[in-house]
């Protein structure tokens, strides 16, 4: 039985104290201290980064199970712009947990034919025209899987560059699972049956980052490695998506938004977007017109008279003179 403030008095109670912090600080400690995009030439430099890099669990072995599912993860983040939190688990420790990827996520498109646990020469084979459909698991925005676990990402095959198909073949050769326990084994992790922590996806992109000399290897000092992040895969992928000028309903289609305010915060323009737009309104005709800048007709004043006597009887002035008008009319 405490009476509780109206939260309408609190919300402005909030904003008085937002101005007063703005007015001592100014605006530029509040703005989020967000992580930059990758570039495709950062991304394939990553990706090229030289076997017996580091040490220990996090040296770069490619051939080795462990190497093979990190760049398969890479590939299909970079594709897909999948969170931190859909491809590895917070923390060690813990039993399987159902709704995160696995295995059984993955069902390849083979010359048209849909099949969830290929063979060895079914893999092999596959080529222009094939791929494979991705189903999501459960996301920050999607919690249980009602939006976009019907609708999976397609990764198609491609013969040159990077390619998250590519990829997944070729972790899906590297350690065979049987059908019936493809359910239970992550898609994503160092060893079968085991998946890869978030300190995992960190600690080996920012080894890939500052390694190498920008080509093989990211080439970056610790602190401009320290400006990107798993995350930086999203924001990569909305900024390109952006600057291909794909539409923005299939950027938000694509990277599994629910609402604009992800896409206004993620989609950042480029500055060569900016000059030229800016460029070309430099050199733009600009005509439009708007009604209260038009010029006035002379109205004849017997004419308005009679419009005033009408609008007086339909206003419920019954007076002769206003019926009169109303004839007239």
């Amino acid at each position: 039985m405490i009476p509780m403030l109206s939260s309408s008095y609190i919300n402005l109670a909030v904003k008085g104290l937002l101005r007063r912090y703005v007015r001592e600080h100014g605006v530029t400690s509040l703005a989020p201290k967000r992580k930059l995009p990758l570039t495709n030439a950062l991304i394939d430099a990553v990706l090229a980064t030289p076997d017996g890099t580091g040490s220990g669990r996090h040296q770069v072995r490619w051939s080795s199970y462990r190497g093979r599912a990190m760049r398969a993860c890479l590939c299909t983040l970079a594709e897909t712009g999948m969170r931190k939190d859909e491809v590895a688990k917070e923390s060690g420790g813990g039993t399987f947990e159902a709704g995160r990827l696995t295995r059984a996520s993955l069902t390849f498109k083979i010359r048209g034919e849909m099949i969830a646990d290929p063979t060895e020469a079914q893999l092999n084979s596959m080529g222009p025209g094939d791929g494979v459909l991705l189903q999501h698991g459960r996301a920050k925005n999607d919690p249980w899987g009602a939006w976009f676990t019907s609708t999976p990402s397609f990764l198609a095959w491609r013969q040159r560059g990077r390619c998250a198909c590519r990829a997944l073949v070729a972790l899906e050769l590297a350690g065979r699972v049987p059908a019936t326990q493809r359910s239970l084994c992550p898609l994503f992790g160092p060893a079968p049956n085991i998946e890869f922590e978030h300190a995992d996806l960190e600690t080996g992109l920012s080894l890939m980052l500052t390694a190498g000399d920008g080509r093989h290897g990211g080439g970056l000092s610790a602190a401009a490695a320290s400006d990107y992040s798993v995350h930086s895969f999203r924001i990569h992928l909305a900024c390109a998506l952006l600057a291909a000028e794909c539409p923005r309903f299939m950027i938000k289609r694509l990277l599994r938004w629910r609402g604009d305010d992800s896409l206004e915060a993620y989609a950042r323009v480029n500055d060569s977007t900016w000059a030229l737009w800016t460029d070309r309104a430099r050199h733009a005709e600009v005509d439009s017109s708007i009604t209260a800048r038009l010029p006035h007709l002379d109205v004849n004043p017997e004419v308005e008279a009679t419009f005033a006597r009408v609008a007086l009887r339909f206003l419920g002035d019954d007076t002769a003179a206003a019926r009169a008008a109303s004839a007239d009319m």
